[in-house]
């Protein structure tokens, strides 16, 4: 007899992953590809942007949600000695059409489950 699981929140999710592949320009590219397509459809995935800054967070992140045509950006201050890169905490914002709501600081395995908090409810939304 075969057990069946209740489907759980993220089933169906899709992750690309290019961080080994592509840094730096490739990837706003890749992103802004992404949009660019979803909007020619009329819609689509939801899709998450991520924005490394080192000053004006915030505004650098709500201009990436209008020109890469995402949903939601998780940005971060990589100038911040305890998070970005090179420590294993980080602080991030959540940034989307309705504000900016900032994460506790925390293990970046912590705060990676906080923004899988913070976007999971938009897939059930969509």
């Amino acid at each position: 007899m075969t057990k069946t699981s209740a489907p759980r929140p993220l089933d169906g999710l899709r992750v690309i992953d290019m961080t080994q592949a592509l840094a730096g320009p490739y990837a706003t590219m890749l992103l802004a590809g992404l949009g660019a397509e979803r909007k020619r459809r009329g819609g689509g995935p939801l899709l998450v942007g991520f924005a490394a800054e080192t000053h004006d967070v915030v505004n650098y992140a709500r201009a990436k949600l209008a020109s890469k045509g995402c949903d939601v950006v998780i940005a971060n201050d990589v100038s911040a000695a305890d998070a970005g890169f090179a420590v294993d905490t980080n602080r991030v914002i959540v940034v989307d059409a309705a504000g900016a709501t900032p994460l506790p600081f925390g293990a970046k395995s912590a705060v990676a489950h906080r923004i899988l908090d913070a976007v999971t409810p938009r897939l059930s939304a969509r």
